[in-house]
């Protein structure tokens, strides 16, 4: 069946797909792997070392107390263990994927936006990262439903 599938935001025709897929599940995970995982904006957020920002900010500012600590300091309350501990829970059944973040994120010298070529993630990462944080909400809509019938 075909899906049409956007953010359920304002958007652009860019960020529009249709796709074909087995039901609304399957196709939002279509279009995180043909559109949502190659975005601009999303890979920012992924290889982005802010702690207020980004993937990291998923892991640095969990707790009530995390986010009081940054607001009041502009620093992070957790150390580097804690940090890893967080990074591994988020990937909990792909400790590679969890090495491969830490790396990026121990990488000084690499500039911020040259980390996606230094240090690139699977697609299967990515789309674990962009299903499972607070990015965006997709609509999945089946393409019948938006057929016009002639009477």
């Amino acid at each position: 069946m075909k899906y049409l599938v956007m953010p359920n935001e304002e958007t652009t025709q860019a960020a529009i797909a249709i796709v074909i897929a087995t039901d609304e599940e399957d196709a939002k995970e279509q279009y995180a792997l043909a559109v949502g995982i190659k975005d601009h904006l999303f890979l920012e957020h992924v290889y982005d070392r802010a702690i207020n920002w980004g993937l990291a900010e998923t892991f640095m500012l969990v707790t009530d107390a995390d986010h009081d600590h940054f607001a009041k300091t502009g620093t992070a309350l957790i150390d580097e263990r804690k940090f890893e501990r967080r990074v591994k829970t988020f990937f909990i059944d792909h400790e590679e994927w969890a090495t491969a973040y830490l790396n990026m994120w121990a990488d000084r010298i690499t500039p911020t936006n040259r980390l996606a070529d230094c240090h690139p993630f699977p697609k299967s990462m990515l789309l674990h990262v962009y299903q499972n944080i607070d990015w965006i909400e997709l609509i999945a809509i089946p393409t019948r439903e938006l057929e016009v019938k002639r009477q």
